[in-house]
């Protein structure tokens, strides 16, 4: 199915019913805008800082490449050369990989690779969040397989390299270096009687690591993928009752303590489907679409991936429709 440009999908009461997607669910307290360049295919968000600037990725059939969106305007900027960026700060520095090595790209487009440490042969490297200092959060992958977490001060040349579990996946950073990521959790590890999994987590500057989860997800599938100046935290999680992936917004209380979230009306960020001009589904087959928060900035809005896909639960066959990158804005 072709990709709709920019297509404004209203979650609220107060929409015009043309931008009604079927009976959506009362809790939706976002507007939704898919966005992705015209000569891509599947387009994904990451980031985005205050002034507008969203950043993704896209493949155009050949050669997978980096996008700028530009919200107070609506025009691309397709960045090319193998860097692939997942973040921008305030100040339009970007961060990536290219080829499997970290990278950093300045304002004035210089793209500068990097690694900490404990790079070696065999090893891959993901920058996956940047803030306003130039602090980068990322995580190194071995030859081995095993993850290991840092953050990079760009400006001094130094690492910090941290494990605060198996496979640690650092993603946003904020201006107060706080980050927030996933990680592999065994049983008591984080708090007594944790179950085994994946789980979410906010590491202060200090390197306190608390630990938690959405309430409304399948045990051991919550993840946080983004932070803000103001104290909010985006992430996914795979939803207990759909199977959809689903998306949230919240704060956490202070403390190391592991903390079950319970998510309110406003702090749930799913839309179904993603393409507004999506058909039925063909008979035997039901419709479902998957949500991935990634990025999100002081005001509330949030960028992500956005699918649809129909999935027949008799035969077990699945047939994926679109890709998206989304911008979900806070209504009230």
């Amino acid at each position: 199915m072709k990709k709709q440009k920019t297509t404004l999908i209203w979650c609220v009461a107060l929409a015009l019913p043309m931008l009604m997607i079927g009976s959506l669910p009362a809790s939706a307290q976002y507007s939704y805008q898919m966005i992705g360049p015209d000569e891509g295919l599947f387009p994904s968000a990451f980031g985005i800082n205050n002034a507008g600037m969203v950043v993704g990725q896209d493949f155009d059939g050949a050669n997978e490449f980096s996008f700028v969106y530009d919200m107070k305007r609506g025009d691309y900027t397709r960045i090319d050369g193998g860097f692939l960026v997942y973040d921008i700060s305030n100040n339009g520095v970007m961060v990536g990989d290219v080829g499997g090595v970290c990278a950093i790209r300045d304002k004035k487009g210089i793209v500068t690779e990097f690694y900490p440490p404990s790079f070696g042969p065999g090893s891959i490297c993901v920058a996956r969040g940047v803030n306003s200092n130039d602090k980068v959060s990322g995580f190194l992958i071995d030859d081995q397989g095993g993850w290991l977490g840092f953050i990079y001060d760009s400006r001094h040349g130094t690492y910090e390299e941290f494990l605060p579990s198996f496979q640690t996946i650092p993603q946003g950073i904020n201006a107060q270096g706080q980050n927030v990521g996933s990680v592999f959790l065994f049983p008591d590890e984080a708090y007594e009687g944790s179950p085994f999994g994946i789980y979410a987590y906010l590491r202060e500057a200090d390197g306190a690591v608390k630990y938690f989860a959405i309430n409304e997800a399948i045990p051991g599938s919550s993840r946080a993928r983004g932070t803000s100046e103001s104290g909010l935290i985006a992430g996914w999680y795979l939803d207990a009752v759909t199977f959809e992936f689903k998306s949230y917004v919240t704060t956490l209380s202070s403390g190391t303590e592991f903390e079950e979230i319970e998510l309110t009306d406003d702090q749930r960020v799913h839309t179904s489907p993603c393409d507004p001009d999506l058909p039925p589904p063909p008979p035997g087959f039901e419709a479902f679409s998957d949500v991935y928060a990634q990025g999100i900035r002081n005001d509330g809005v949030v960028v992500g991936l956005c699918q649809d896909y129909w999935f027949n639960p008799t035969t077990g066959e699945f047939q994926g429709l679109n890709s998206f990158g989304f911008i979900a804005t806070p209504t009230k």
